[in-house]
């Protein structure tokens, strides 16, 4: 397809001097080219310097910007005000994507006028184990608020890393992350995000690979305080979210919402129960590329008049 539309591509950098060779070689090789790769260093103490240096010495796609360490949240918000393209993605700096993931995001995105799309998720570690994150079969565009953060599982992974955005839409709405948390983070900007969304389409062909054994990773904290940095901002979170999903006419609700280490996962019930009832009583159609229909079962019986 032509390339006439720019992606904004924000890689929050703060000491992944390990893993940021991959990240970087995976974007410039991607088979979309129109992209502009902002990297935010947030304060890195390593020699992750020397690697974003040495690609962007090479590729003038490859734009620098530093700052002192403010988290990830800080670090995406800086990325933001230097984007200039109509699309927007927020990559990690430790994982990386399929080669043509760019190309399949943004024709779904372009083809069907979506505020944002939405590729799977895997999980990796270094040792080769690898195990299914977000996984859906179907192109299938969602609608509805139900369907936006329940089909596409943004309440069990609200991780930002797996949505291409519409760079207008995000400024439209206003969205950016609550910067100082170092949990959460996402869920507070992908939740409103989806909510807000015109449509969301899926793209089953494009697939986000999660590191979850790098030292950064929020899912790999042993050190005491951070766990319990982490566990407050964590709760801090679910009340966030239950604020606003009241304050839109929808309630998510948290299974067991005191564990720690593991995020804590979240169902979704809409108040217009009657509504849903004759929505998802059996199964439920999407319009899908090319005119074809989608038919998905989604089993409800646990949220039906609640």
């Amino acid at each position: 397809m032509p390339q006439d539309f720019l992606i904004s591509v924000i890689v929050p950098v703060y000491n992944v001097e390990k893993y940021l060779s991959q990240c970087l070689e995976n974007l410039i090789y991607q088979t979309y080219k129109n992209l502009e790769i902002i990297i935010v260093d947030d304060g890195s103490t390593d020699g992750s310097h020397l690697v974003y240096e040495k690609y962007a010495a090479k590729d003038p796609r490859i734009k620098i910007v530093k700052q002192a360490n403010k988290g990830p949240s800080g670090a995406r918000n800086a990325g933001m005000k230097q984007a200039h393209g109509e699309y927007i993605y927020f990559m990690d700096s430790d994982d990386y994507i399929d080669l043509d993931y760019y190309e399949k995001m943004i024709k779904a995105a372009i083809d069907t006028q979506a505020d944002i799309a939405c590729s799977r998720l895997c999980f990796f570690r270094s040792n080769g184990v690898t195990w299914a994150g977000i996984n859906f079969s179907q192109n299938a565009i969602l609608t509805n608020v139900y369907d936006k953060l329940h089909v596409s599982e943004c309440l069990r992974y609200p991780g930002v890393t797996k949505f291409l955005f519409k760079s207008e839409f995000v400024k439209n709405k206003n969205l950016s992350f609550e910067e100082g948390r170092c949990c959460g983070e996402d869920s507070m900007f992908s939740v409103p995000a989806l909510y807000y969304s015109n449509k969301v389409v899926l793209v089953p062909e494009a697939m986000y690979h999660y590191r979850r054994d790098s030292y950064n990773s929020i899912t790999n904290m042993i050190d005491s305080e951070k766990v319990k940095k982490r566990n407050n901002d964590d709760l801090y979170m679910r009340n966030k979210l239950k604020e606003f999903a009241i304050s839109h006419n929808f309630e998510i609700r948290v299974d067991n919402p005191d564990k720690d280490y593991v995020m804590s996962k979240y169902k979704l019930f809409s108040k217009l129960s009657l509504f849903r009832k004759k929505v998802y009583n059996d199964k439920i159609k999407y319009y899908i590329f090319g005119g074809k229909i989608c038919v998905l079962t989604v089993n409800t019986s646990e949220g039906n008049d609640k």
